[in-house]
């Protein structure tokens, strides 16, 4: 299937491969619809903020209702890949999310979070490559962890896991992380 691209701050009906660029005055964000409905892509700053950068958003449509506020403020010219999973209530449908926020946090201020339990989820990485499942083609859940902080997501320049402490699955898309990022997520409703 050949991958449209659309230059547009919103997309309301989308399709497996569409791509998506958002650009304002500090940051660029592509990104690209996957067969289980998932969004991925990067973020990029230009030009190298020498401070927390104000009001640095961009707000997407996604599937036909819901919307995402993304407000990450990036430092020193960091490229952060992201992830947004489908609603872990519905599995296996279009994309249709709730409200999303979502921020950014250092390490050391991610208290909630166990990083020896990231650490080991990302040592597992061969392990949860399969999240598309061919025979039944559907997404599949990918291994079973212990409960951390709900809707968390863990984000790298080369990878991502992402899992969700109510139902406990994890999705890992790409390569072993060789940086980590940590994004919260909270439902709004």
């Amino acid at each position: 299937m050949s991958r449209s691209e659309v230059q547009s701050d919103s997309v309301e009906v989308v399709r497996f491969g569409t791509r998506v660029t958002v650009s304002n005055k500090y940051l660029t964000e592509t990104m690209t619809l996957d067969r289980c409905n998932i969004w991925y892509g990067h973020l990029s700053v230009d030009p190298l903020p020498t401070e927390i950068l104000p009001n640095s958003s961009v707000k997407i449509l996604l599937g036909s209702k819901g919307a995402a506020q993304y407000s990450c403020p990036v430092s020193g010219g960091e490229t952060a890949a992201w992830i947004l999973a489908w609603d872990s209530r519905a599995h296996n449908t279009p994309v249709d999310h709730d409200q999303i926020s979502v921020t950014c946090g250092e390490k050391s201020k991610m208290d909630e979070l166990s990083w020896d339990l990231i650490e080991q989820i990302v040592k597992r990485g061969p392990q949860v490559d399969k999240y598309w499942d061919n025979k039944t083609q559907t997404c599949i859940d990918a291994f079973i962890v212990e409960s951390v902080a709900d809707y968390s997501i863990l984000v790298s320049d080369f990878g991502f896991i992402n899992w969700d402490a109510r139902s406990k699955w994890v999705t890992r898309l790409t390569t072993t992380p060789s940086k980590l990022y940590a994004l919260h997520i909270s439902y709004m409703y």
